[in-house]
């Protein structure tokens, strides 16, 4: 019996082969897309997964509210905070502390500058990392030892084994005494060793015993009963018994399991890759959407199709069949094309992988051997899509009446047709809503990238100053080797370049204006060229001068914004003082003020900004080129300074390509918006294709009279188009305001932005009204152009 369904539905599905095509594209389509969301969201809920004790891992962030009431919610606490916690708390098990910074790494002649990240012995209780070479048990138990990441180690060792060697960091021994694995991309933050906390002394590291500076990451393993809320409630109590009883107010510690860090924290200086998960609530509604248009469109399509096999339902149910067969029957057909569909699908999903992985840098694969839960995604969406797609077209069709179908009346419902109406409006409504979402989407990233930031950031090269030459000497030789090329217009030192979201902030306490704990306030240290060679505006005072002692012990230039935070009229020769180490109060002399330029990306407002010259500080060189050859002179500049270093190559890139960088999200946000409003708009067209179909079977007898008596195909064709026009016109009317709203909400997430304009809703809706058209033209024109001796010759 199922052979016979089987062959019977193969034979009416070759017998309708357009139908059959136009189907099985759709539902390949919606469920492609699905699939792919299905990958997208297993890799991403998986990140920081792999450490077998995931679900106990738990990092330490404060909310700190600042003396002028701002908040700031931080993932880094202080120094001292983790060893406490483990001997106030028998609910956590250990701890470990992850600290970044930047040495000078050197083994034999092979010298690298590079982080180094700092942690405790414990570390390897906490997280599961998989060694190549070496012992987790003991590899950081003693001072001045080293882990290396399977990259730093081919560095300098190729694939030998180095346990046992010592490399030179910052001049001091350090013993290799492990090798991880190469870190699985599910990490969410990398590094390139490890090394031994106890080698750090107060020496080094002032604030080692400072329990009020918040500068590295904690993160602790809690016992398997441990209560969270509990435990955050008796936190409180620790700031008062550690730090002291007026920070109990200002500080909120809490908890985050390390689990939920990628897509549920968005915090002041993260450890590592986040992602707002709205995002990925937003794509897996337009993947559901759009599946849920495919299926509609098959519904269509089938009733559509349905009216030609009525005769054979008819003649069916006369020699006695069941309506249950008749509905086994139209589901054995949909669930062929189901299958054919998931085939096709899963070839699209194989394309958009490799596209998608270098758009995003994850490492996204189905891995259908390893992968039970994506296989048990495709069964259940072939079923689903199956008695989702199929169940109303199988009970729609073996619910005719053999009498009427036989004697050859309307079969059709006004119900059904007023709800086939309705799924298309709700097509071409989502439709119309993605296309201007990312005709919006593509207007904001246009304005990003081309809004003046205050600052001239095109051709300028950026790159890493060579060891053994950060110092005043060092900065005259590099500048000396430079100006030697031809095409380099200027070149500035500092410690930021604009644009780049690495600065630094700190307590300042300027004149008049009093704060217990300062003001925490952006700073940079620059150089003299730093004004001219970005072509910032001064607004008063003068530059600094590189002859001029005082300019790189007790001078600072601040921005306009800073001098409206301080409140000043007259910001020249007033007084900002830091405190160094010991507190000890050290006073600065405003002699500039800059207008204001954007240092930070426009999803910020223009903050205060102070700058002050300590060459100490300066950790990277800008180059300003003029030529027609920017690959040649590149790899001129990059020869001189890799020298320089030693043979070793230098970091460097354009800041104009950087500065581009900061906006990578919104890219990918607006390609995938791009790709799911193309889908949607085919699926959309089949499903406009099917119902005009379906209307033009319906009133073919009526046709085929209009043109026996007279009727233009013109006035046959616009008698058809018009009504469907009418629809998409509905769809524009519920989906541009709904577009309008959610867009402007995004555009929120942005302290510049540049709204919508009405070319765009205009734009949209045209665009749409063509398609639609070009879409209900086709199967109208075939039908005014038809002979209506073939419509009418039962009659």
């Amino acid at each position: 019996m199922l052979r016979n369904y089987l062959k019977i539905a193969l034979r009416s599905l070759a017998k309708q082969k357009g139908y059959t095509f136009i189907n099985t594209i759709g539902l390949a389509v919606g469920m492609g897309v699905c699939l792919f969301l299905v990958l997208l969201n297993q890799y991403s809920y998986n990140i920081d997964t792999l450490h077998e004790n995931s679900e106990r891992i738990y990092r330490v962030a404060d909310q700190i509210k600042l003396e002028s009431g701002s908040i700031r919610d931080v993932a880094i606490s202080p120094a001292p905070w983790g060893q406490a916690l483990v001997d106030d708390y028998p609910e956590i098990e250990a701890y470990t502390r992850f600290m970044n910074r930047g040495r000078v790494v050197r083994y034999e002649d092979k010298i690298l500058r590079q982080g180094i990240t700092y942690v405790d012995a414990q570390v390897f209780e906490i997280f599961t990392y998989p060694f190549k070479f070496g012992d987790p048990t003991n590899a950081l138990t003693r001072p001045n030892t080293i882990v290396l990441t399977a990259e730093m180690s081919d560095r300098y060792f190729n694939a030998e084994n180095p346990v046992g060697r010592t490399l030179i960091v910052d001049e001091e021994p350090y013993e290799i005494t492990g090798v991880l694995e190469k870190l699985d991309p599910k990490y969410s933050f990398f590094f390139n060793s490890l090394a031994s906390f106890s080698s750090v002394d107060e020496q080094y590291y002032p604030q080692l015993n400072d329990w009020r500076s918040h500068n590295l990451y904690t993160y602790l393993l809690l016992k398997e009963d441990a209560d969270i809320a509990a435990l955050e409630a008796k936190f409180p109590q620790f700031i008062e018994r550690h730090v002291d009883i007026e920070f109990v107010s200002r500080y909120t510690v809490h908890l985050q399991n390390l689990e939920d860090l990628f897509l549920g924290s968005d915090l002041i200086a993260e450890h590592g890759a986040t992602l707002d998960v709205t995002y990925i609530y937003i794509f897996n509604a337009l993947a559901l959407l759009i599946l849920i248009i495919a299926c509609i469109n098959f519904i269509n399509l089938s009733t559509a199709q349905g009216l030609k096999r009525a005769r054979e339902v008819g003649v069916r149910k006369v020699l006695g069949a069941f309506k249950a067969q008749l509905v086994f029957q139209f589901l054995a057909e949909a669930l062929i094309l189901s299958v054919l569909a998931v085939f096709i699908a899963l070839t699209l999903v194989e394309f958009a992988l490799p596209w998608f992985n270098n758009l995003t840098d994850w490492v996204v694969a189905a891995n259908y051997f390893q992968n039970t839960f994506y296989i048990i995604a495709i069964i259940t969406t072939v079923l689903l899509v199956t008695l989702f797609a199929g169940g109303y077209p199988a009970f729609f069709l073996s619910a005719f009446k053999p009498v009427k179908v036989l004697k050859g009346e309307d079969t059709s419902n006004g119900s059904r047709s007023l709800l086939k109406t309705g799924l298309v409006v709700t097509q071409f409504t989502i439709a119309i809503f993605l296309i201007i979402s990312t005709a919006s989407v593509d207007n904001q990233l246009d304005y990003l990238k081309n809004k003046d930031l205050g600052f001239e950031e095109k051709d300028v090269l950026v790159v890493g100053i060579p060891e053994g030459f950060n110092n005043e000497q060092g900065y005259g030789i590099i500048r000396d080797e430079l100006s030697r090329i031809p095409g380099i217009v200027e070149t500035s030192f500092g410690s930021n370049v604009p644009g780049d979201q690495s600065g630094s902030s700190r307590s300042f306490y300027p004149e008049g204006v009093f704060r217990e704990d300062g003001l925490l306030v952006n700073y940079y240290s620059i150089d003299p060229n730093f004004v001219s060679m970005y072509k910032l505006n001064l607004s008063e005072g003068r530059e600094f001068v590189s002859v001029l002692a005082s300019d790189t012990t007790s001078s600072v230039i601040i921005n306009k914004a800073a001098v409206a935070k301080f409140e000043w009229t007259d910001p020249i020769g007033k007084t900002i003082v830091t405190k160094d180490r010991d507190g000890n109060n050290i006073p600065h002399t405003v002699v500039g003020v800059l207008e204001d330029f954007h240092f930070e990306s426009l999803h910020s407002r223009i903050n205060p900004l102070i700058m002050w010259s300590r060459p100490a500080d300066f950790g990277s060189l800008a180059i300003r080129i003029q030529t027609d050859d920017v690959s040649g002179l590149t790899d001129q500049i990059l020869a001189q300074m890799n020298e320089l270093n030693g043979g070793l190559p230098v970091f460097n890139y354009f800041l104009e390509d950087d500065i581009l960088d900061e906006y990578d999200t919104e890219d990918v946000i607006g390609q995938m918006l791009s790709g799911f409003t193309y889908l949607t708009m085919l699926i959309a067209c089949l499903g406009l294709l099917g119902l005009v179909s379906f209307s033009v079977i319906n009133r073919r007898k009526e046709i085929g009279i209009r043109k026996v008596l007279g009727a233009s195909v013109n006035s046959i064709v616009q008698s058809i188009s018009v009504r469907f026009l009418k629809l998409v016109m509905i769809g524009f009317v519920i989906g541009a305001p709904a577009a309008y709203f959610l867009i402007n909400l995004w555009l929120q997430s942005f302290a510049y932005n540049n709204p919508p304009g009405a070319l765009i809703f205009i734009g949209s809706g045209v665009i749409t009204l063509a398609i639609a058209m070009l879409t209900i033209s086709y199967q109208s024109i075939k039908a005014a152009t038809a002979n209506p001796v073939d419509s009418l010759k039962n009659e």
